[in-house]
């Protein structure tokens, strides 16, 4: 899965908080029920807008919720 879930110029120098939903993004996007994962990537990128970035990852966790 290929999903933008936070993109933004206005919280720059602030910690942007994200949920997501794995399994129902699976469903979602491939129709697919999923109830294990072999790997997950978290990325950052600025090939579109041909800027900078420093990015920082901070307490990923899965849940129930």
């Amino acid at each position: 899965i290929d999903n933008v879930l936070a993109t933004t110029q206005k919280n720059l120098n602030e910690w942007v908080t994200v949920k997501a939903n794995v399994k129902g993004d699976f469903k979602r996007f491939h129709n697919l029920d999923v109830d294990q994962l072999d790997g997950l990537a978290i990325m950052s990128d600025t090939d579109n807008s041909k800027m900078k970035a420093i990015t920082y990852y901070q307490n990923i966790y899965f849940s129930a919720d």
